[in-house]
């Protein structure tokens, strides 16, 4: 199992806005704090690999801001259609005022975002 990466600087904005992208273990990373847990997935919607910390969370749903596909940050599964494209989950804690991510060993290669995203807006998240 691969060490937690320990994230100080991200713990406020997190609880102020709910949706905070992240960079860690060489991956972009969506954090998403829902009824107090915080939730950790790839940053990189699985339909076209656009960011999803831009998309609306409406409870334990994030809706993808392109093309409106929508899963539970709970359990990475993809809602209302029926397709295997679920989110990749990292396990996320809240310790001592920080958040830590720990990327799973046999974690997928991580998904590059949209290139089209990309040469709008540049890359998204912080290491």
């Amino acid at each position: 199992m691969s060490d937690w990466h320990r994230l100080e600087e991200v713990t406020d904005e997190l609880h102020g806005r709910g949706i905070v992208p992240v960079h860690v273990g060489g991956r972009d990373v969506c954090l998403v704090l829902h009824d107090g847990e915080i939730h950790a997935f790839d940053d990189a919607c699985p339909h076209r690999r656009w960011p999803l910390h831009l998309g609306t969370l409406d409870g334990p749903v994030l809706q993808c801001r392109a093309h409106t596909w929508e899963w539970d940050v709970r359990t990475g599964e993809l809602q209302r259609m029926r397709a295997p494209e679920c989110l990749v989950l990292h396990e996320a804690r809240e310790r001592d005022g920080a958040v830590e991510i720990r990327i799973a060993d046999d974690a997928p290669p991580a998904r590059e975002l949209s290139e089209l995203w990309r040469a709008r807006h540049g890359a998204a998240g912080r290491s």
